[in-house]
C-alpha cells in the first residue's frame, strides 16, 4: 500500500522479481472509500502500523548492530513478508540475490556473500541461483540473539 501526504512524491523503490501488478489507488478516492467504508479503517491502521513499525526496527538495525545481525534480520523481515502472515514453520525461499540484497542494505555485494556462507555452513539458509532459502526461523533468531 502506497500511503503519501497530498503534494509529496514516491520515497522509496520497488523491484518485482516475477510478473506482478501494480494498483495505485489516488488520494482523493482513497479517502472517498475509507469515508463509504469506515470499517476499514482498523484494517488501513494496522497496515500502516506495521509499515512503520518495520521501518523503525530496520532503522535501529542499521544503526546499532554488525553486519551478521543485520543481513540475519533482513533475512527473517523478508521471510515474514513471504510468509504472508502465515504462522512459521518450514522453509522459507525469497526470490532475491546478493547483489539485491547490497543494494537494499548499502554494502557490498562480497560482505554480504561471506555473511550468507557463513549463514549456510552453519545450516541456518541455503543458498541458490537468485534465491536464498530460510531453513528455520527460529534457529536464525536465536543465532542471531548471540550476536547481541
Amino acid at each position: 500500500m502506497r500511503c503519501f501526504p497530498p503534494g509529496t512524491g514516491r520515497v522509496y523503490g520497488a523491484t518485482a522479481h516475477e510478473a506482478a501488478v501494480l494498483v495505485e489507488v489516488p488520494g482523493p478516492f482513497f479517502r472517498e472509500l475509507l469515508q463509504r467504508y469506515p470499517q476499514s479503517y482498523p484494517v488501513v491502521l494496522d497496515l500502516i502500523s506495521q509499515r512503520l513499525w518495520s521501518a523503525i526496527s530496520m532503522i535501529e538495525e542499521d544503526a546499532l548492530r554488525g553486519t551478521q545481525a543485520r543481513i540475519g534480520q533482513r533475512l527473517l523481515f523478508l521471510s515474514q513478508m513471504q510468509r504472508g502472515g502465515k504462522p512459521e514453520g518450514g522453509p522459507v525461499t525469497v526470490r532475491l540475490t546478493r547483489e539485491h540484497i547490497a543494494n537494499m542494505m548499502g554494502m557490498t555485494r562480497q560482505g554480504v556473500h561471506r555473511t550468507l556462507k557463513a549463514f549456510e555452513a552453519q545450516g541456518l539458509i541455503t543458498l541458490g541461483y537468485g534465491r536464498i532459502t530460510i531453513e528455520d526461523e527460529a534457529a536464525l533468531r536465536e543465532h542471531l540473539a548471540t550476536l547481541n
